[in-house]
């Protein structure tokens, strides 16, 4: 039997108990009487009844719920007395931080708040100080980058999210330095650094989001997720042709003139794409993998991909690479991708195809950020984003 509590918070629902909601001893639901007249609280999700003092069971503990947390609240709007700190309603603005230079460790304000603000916070700035707001890669630079994890991580579980908790439970330093996992130093009231949790609105010095680390392989190559879209980074996949990097082997001109440049058969690639097309990131059927062991049958796939791919096991999740748009490598340069991948110093191809020159495509530059095109039979580094 459930009994229903009618919150008395402005609002039209309601909540429904089970017995295995409530934890206070010896109470059920069925045999709840509660008071209308006295709202008791949440605290993180467990609702407190404090109901008069003359009935059997006055103060009731109730389990609401990860639903019930402040996080998943509006924060315009309180139940149970619980004030939410949810963002709702908000347009983009709101969820994204200014891009304006600041100090290293400054609090992030949003771009509404830029917009809104006639005097920023302290350690923002309008005009730019040549000695702190740079392009963030070189040593001189005030950008706190990632510590290279250490230990092999996240290579036999098979989810994301287990993958990245098996990362920041075994990479990073304790306060007592004979502790060496997450559990034991903060078991021992320690406090644990972690270098698989890397964190642009404390170590960034302008809008870098959180990254955290997926995948840490013997060889040391590492895969990482952008908290901020979800994406998963692979590391470096060597160097190749922009057709057998995407996978591409359309046989249509790229000019009008003659064979496409990615035509398995055409002289013109110059071998930009094998008689049987090839693929280092995108996964189809009609394509071999390019990279040397990878078996996309039985699931077997590149280090640089964490082991992962689109043929999920017992000990690994299922991803789907492609190669990363010129608008993905720029979104993921703002949230700080340079300041946390490793393996970065080399020109990187894009999907995407230069308008104006159809046999050149849009190239990364991971040192420095910068945008140029290259000849899309020509040889430059692949990266694989996934999903």
């Amino acid at each position: 039997m459930s009994i229903i509590l009618t919150l008395l918070v402005g609002c039209e629902n309601t909540i429904k108990l089970k017995d295995n909601d409530v934890t206070s001893a010896g109470i059920s639901a069925s045999s709840l009487d509660l008071d209308s007249s006295n709202v008791g609280a949440l605290s993180g999700s467990v609702y407190t009844y404090t109901g008069p003092s003359d009935t059997a069971h006055n103060v009731i503990n109730v389990d609401m719920g990860a639903d019930y947390l402040a996080g998943n609240i509006c924060s315009t709007r309180s139940i149970l007395n619980l004030a939410g700190t949810a963002v709702c309603n908000s347009v983009f603005s709101d969820l994204v931080a200014s891009n304006m230079h600041r100090d290293v460790a400054t609090a992030q304000m949003t771009l509404t708040t830029e917009i809104s603000t006639l005097v920023y916070a302290p350690g923002y700035r309008d005009i730019p100080d040549v000695t702190k707001d740079d392009d963030g890669y070189d040593g001189s630079s005030p950008v706190i980058k990632a510590t290279r994890p250490a230990n092999t991580c996240g290579t036999t579980q098979a989810t994301i999210a287990a993958r990245i908790a098996d990362c920041e439970e075994v990479n990073g330093s304790c306060t007592n330095g004979a502790l060496t996992t997450k559990a034991t130093c903060e078991a021992d009231s320690s406090t644990w650094t972690s270098t698989a949790t890397w964190i642009g609105a404390n170590k960034g010095i302008s809008g870098e989001g959180t990254w955290r680390l997926v995948t840490r392989a013997a060889g040391g190559q590492e895969v990482w997720r952008d908290e901020r879209t979800g994406l998963i980074w692979g590391d470096s996949a060597g160097s190749n042709t922009w057709c057998r990097a995407s996978g591409n082997a359309q046989t249509l001109a790229q000019d009008g003139t003659g064979s496409g440049i990615c035509d398995p058969a055409d002289p013109i690639g110059h071998g930009a794409q094998d008689i049987m097309p090839t693929s280092i990131c995108a996964e189809s059927g009609s394509l071999a993998p390019a990279l040397g062991g990878e078996d996309w049958v039985t699931g077997v796939y590149d280090v640089s991909k964490g082991g992962m791919g689109a043929v999920a096991t017992g000990s690994s999740p299922s991803v789907r690479w492609r190669l990363p748009t010129k608008y993905d490598w720029q979104a993921a340069d703002n949230n700080g991708m340079r300041f946390v991948l490793p393996n970065m110093d080399n020109s990187f191809w894009s999907a995407s195809v230069a308008s104006t020159i159809r046999d050149r495509a849009w190239v990364f530059d991971g040192y420095y950020g910068n945008i140029s095109v290259g000849g899309r039979n020509s040889i430059s580094g692949v990266r694989c984003v996934g999903r």
